[in-house]
């Protein structure tokens, strides 16, 4: 009879002084206790599939988030003052209109039901030399809800994988090419950090964020590969 067994909590040792790793499974916010309650089976062994204690019931109704941080003069009295490097979080849908001043700077409220799943991509705009220390990080902790102490709690110190991020035009390549529906890879300024059966972010800091399994890649032409395709596309971002 073969066991199914998931990673015991703590299983990361501290680290000190160094970035922790992001978690598996496409960097889910789920590792320990899985996303969904009696999903499939993807591999032969899989601590995974059919489990009843994960988060997410496979009949609740999923609503998804996708997060972006950017940096805006925020007004903080009503006389006036002004913080020039102001941050907030703002949905990607809503960034260009809080950017041009369309829309004010105000708090953003996720929204659930009862039952409900919710599924959230932060991404940050954030510009290092504006902020304290010079190194922008940013995460996100969501109370009165069910959550992975591991990887979805906003934790970034301790035994806990990595739960916070970089700005992605500072850390990352980005596209060259926009991606269509249906494309199995994209173009980007640069390869080298990748590595296949990676997950990453393609699109980051668009509402049409995609998490996507590197299959392969080529370094010569800065070409990555995926597998599956793309289910949206993707057009500008990281």
């Amino acid at each position: 009879m073969r066991q199914r067994t998931r990673v015991a909590w703590p299983l990361l040792r501290p680290h000190i002084g160094l970035r922790p790793p992001f978690s598996p499974n496409g960097h889910s916010g789920a590792p320990w206790l899985g996303e969904n309650i009696g999903q499939s089976a993807t591999a032969p062994v899989d601590p995974y599939a059919n489990r009843p204690d994960a988060l997410c019931p496979s009949s609740s109704p999923l609503r998804h988030y996708n997060i972006v941080v950017i940096m805006l003069p925020v007004q903080l009295t009503s006389s006036g003052t002004v913080d020039p490097n102001g941050m907030i979080f703002s949905l990607a849908q809503d960034k260009t209109a809080f950017l041009s001043g369309a829309k004010h700077a105000e708090p953003l409220a996720i929204r659930g039901n009862i039952g409900g799943c919710i599924a959230v991509t932060p991404a940050s705009e954030q510009r290092d030399a504006r902020v304290f220390g010079e190194h922008a990080k940013v995460n996100l902790h969501i109370h009165h809800v069910q959550f992975d102490t591991r990887a979805s709690d906003g934790v970034i110190t301790g035994m806990s994988y990595e739960q916070s991020v970089r700005p992605y035009q500072a850390e990352d390549p980005q596209l060259a090419l926009d991606a269509r529906v249906g494309d199995t890879s994209v173009k980007v300024t640069g390869a080298a950090k990748f590595h296949p059966g990676a997950f990453i972010g393609v699109g980051l800091g668009t509402e049409s964020i995609e998490i996507l399994k590197i299959g392969s890649i080529d370094t010569q032409t800065n070409t990555i590969t995926f597998d599956p395709a793309f289910r949206n596309g993707v057009i500008g971002g990281g």
